[in-house]
């Protein structure tokens, strides 16, 4: 096996160094989470790691939402162009979280990244990424759908030195934390990140000091070069065809939904996905910066082709992206990005509708993405003041022989459930009900997943509540004669005379001890015709309380 430009390396070794370049990236991604403080992190593994080789390219990913993938992959790139090769010395980690110079795609997600040096020369890069539960900003969390630029969304970051021979820069430490509002969880969860980085810096010596540096980067291009020449023969064998798909989508600002549109043409190697067509950005925070858009078509060519390649800069290298400047899949500053990952959710359903029609027996009926909530206050048990990000699945789209997965993270976020049990513990909120909501998934032959209800008692006399959704008015429509899948919802104070629904999204509004905020999330679609459902499928739906004996009956048939 031969790196382009490169000595050939034994394929036999390119396989064994490949694959410890991804220990030590899970090694790293392990390591985050057991350090960080916050529950987003900690809890919900929102984060990932990465090894670059010298070059620039990501050899290797452990991240949980595969977005992160897209935050991470041009850090090294841009480390090289800000900063000459003397300027970086051995302990020095940088910071950036500006998703206008192709790095991270929110500004809750700061990138840290160090080099990594051997026998006194520079050999790789590693990086981590997490979600951090605040990050300045005009409400707290930084993600409200009703921001109208950037800078109400948080403290920017450029790409700067955040760590210098293994110890923090004092001044930007001080800056970054005038700038949130819980400091010393901030600061606590960079150092869970730096420390993901330097077990990261250890694990790429250890393979280095067992292989030499010139081995272990000649491999590591091989190992770029191989994704690349196995998603480019996956390429070649679908059909040369030109095939489009659009959707709307919900504008949180206004009543009018706006449109995804892409082309897609699999031709010789290559997957062009034409975004023209698309509708101007959002005046709000439901932007996908281009790195996102990106790493949004290569979530689902990956996943509908061949789920087993090595998530390397290679695998991108087939895609070949054209978003127009200023559309919503490619904003242009001060647009804010905020809430980028609920628009990056129908944004999969619309690449995989149009890649459907390339490989039609990989077709997924569209997905009910997760509902997120940006809590705040002070904590009466501590008297300190906390913010808190979590967000709820939905349910996934029935495939051509199986039932869609309930309570999913689907598409390009795939971090956690957070477990009732730490945030009770660690926030002042009580959960009152947790549970799928039965008829939520598409009807079909084979049945949309099921989104989730949530109930959530505040116990502090105030709190700020921000709260962000997607498909509440469009829902996750079924293919093959399918079903659509339920709509989300909020309610206040559910199953009592105070009920209310709320809007679609609720920024920073002051909610009293004793409210109950029930988050319901939507369902995924269904595939094919339900009366064809088996009925033995059918009672086993009843009988686990995922589908009513009325709808069993009426739409069923059973």
């Amino acid at each position: 096996m031969e790196a382009a430009g490169h000595k050939p390396v034994d394929p036999i070794l390119v396989e064994v160094i490949g694959n410890r370049l991804q220990t030590v990236c899970r090694e790293m991604l392990v390591s985050l989470i057991r350090a960080a403080f916050s529950t987003n992190i900690k809890e919900r593994y929102d984060c990932g790691t990465g090894v670059f080789d010298i070059d620039g390219d990501q050899v290797a990913l452990a991240a949980y939402p595969p977005l992160h993938m897209g935050g991470m992959r041009g850090i090294v790139r841009l480390l090289r162009a800000e900063y000459p090769p003397e300027e970086i010395r051995p302990g020095d980690m940088f910071i950036t979280n500006d998703p206008y110079v192709g790095v991270s795609t929110h500004l809750p997600d700061p990138v840290l990244v160090a080099p990594v040096f051997f026998s006194d020369r520079l050999a790789g890069f590693v990086a981590s990424v997490a979600h951090h539960a605040d990050i300045g900003g005009r409400v707290p969390g930084g993600q409200a759908p009703d921001s109208r630029s950037i800078f109400e969304e948080g403290f920017r970051i450029p790409l700067v030195r955040l760590f210098a021979d293994h110890k923090p820069v004092p001044d930007i430490h001080k800056i970054l934390r005038t700038n949130v509002r819980n400091p010393d969880e901030r600061e606590m969860d960079l150092r869970a990140q730096f420390a993901a980085n330097f077990v990261g810096i250890r694990g790429y010596q250890e393979v280095c000091q067992r292989y030499g540096d010139e081995v272990v980067n000649g491999a590591g291009r091989a190992w770029v070069d191989y994704s690349e020449a196995r998603l480019r023969d996956k390429l070649r064998q679908l059909p040369d065809i030109v095939c489009s798909h659009e959707e709307r989508v919900e504008n949180d600002l206004d009543d009018k939904p706006v449109t995804f549109r892409v082309t897609v043409q699999s031709k010789d190697g290559l997957l062009h996905a034409d975004f023209e067509g698309t509708s101007r950005a959002f005046e709000g925070a439901k932007n996908i910066p281009l790195s996102a858009t990106v790493a949004t078509v290569w979530m689902v060519v990956k996943s509908m082709l061949d789920p087993q390649i090595p998530a390397s800069e290679g695998a991108f290298r087939p895609l070949r992206v054209v978003a127009p400047p200023g559309t919503i899949v490619n904003p242009v500053p001060p647009s804010a990005v905020g809430e980028r990952a609920l628009s990056c959710q129908v944004l999969a359903d619309v690449v995989m509708g149009a890649m459907s029609k390339l490989v039609p027996e990989r077709a997924l009926a569209e997905c009910g993405p997760h509902h997120g909530i940006n809590i705040s206050g002070i904590n009466p048990r501590t008297g300190r003041f906390f913010a808190n990000h979590e967000s709820f699945a939905g349910g996934m789209g029935a495939r051509r022989t199986k039932d869609g997965v309930s309570a999913c993270r689907v598409h390009i976020a795939g971090s956690a459930n957070l477990p009732v049990e730490p945030l009770e513990a660690e926030l002042p909120i009580l959960i009152r009900r947790y549970d799928l909501r039965r008829d939520s998934g598409g009807p079909g032959r084979f049945r949309g997943g099921l989104g989730l209800r949530r109930d959530i008692e505040v116990r502090a006399d105030e709190v700020r509540v921000t709260l962000r959704s997607e498909r509440q008015m469009i829902p996750a429509f079924g293919i093959g004669g399918g079903a659509a899948g339920a709509t989300g919802e909020f309610i206040l104070n559910p199953d009592t005379d105070r009920e209310t629904r709320l809007p679609i999204f609720v920024s920073n509004r002051r909610f009293a001890r004793g409210d109950v905020i029930s988050v319901r999330t939507p369902g995924g679609g269904g595939y094919g015709n339900p009366r064809e459902r088996p009925r033995e499928l059918v009672a086993q739906d009843v009988r686990s309380g995922y589908v009513s004996p009325a709808a069993a009956r009426d739409i069923y048939g059973a």
